[in-house]
């Protein structure tokens, strides 16, 4: 049995605009945000801005969590990787 397997120029065309354009496309904010500020400020990279995004640290058990939840947590998800993975993956 032959299968004669045919690429269409349409995809041709749709790989090639789809990598084209998304690299276009996700650089149009950052070179907007880059030109709507003077040189000084879209060149220096490592001065803060007012923009900076805020990390505050909070303890699990302030939040309602024990460690014993988390070593459980942590324990369980190894054990569905095993089971559901690697020894499916050992009786092939």
């Amino acid at each position: 049995m032959n299968v004669a397997i045919m690429i269409l120029p349409r995809t041709y065309f749709l790989g090639t605009f789809t990598g084209l354009m998304i690299p276009f496309i996700s650089n149009i904010a950052p070179i907007k945000s880059a030109l709507g500020s003077n040189l000084r400020n879209a060149l220096d990279a490592f001065r803060p801005s007012i923009d900076d995004l805020e990390v505050e640290m909070v303890r699990f058990e302030n939040q309602g969590m024990s460690i014993n939840q988390v070593i459980m947590s942590i324990t369980l998800l190894i054990m569905g990787i095993l089971t559901y993975y690697y020894i499916p993956q050992a009786a092939v």
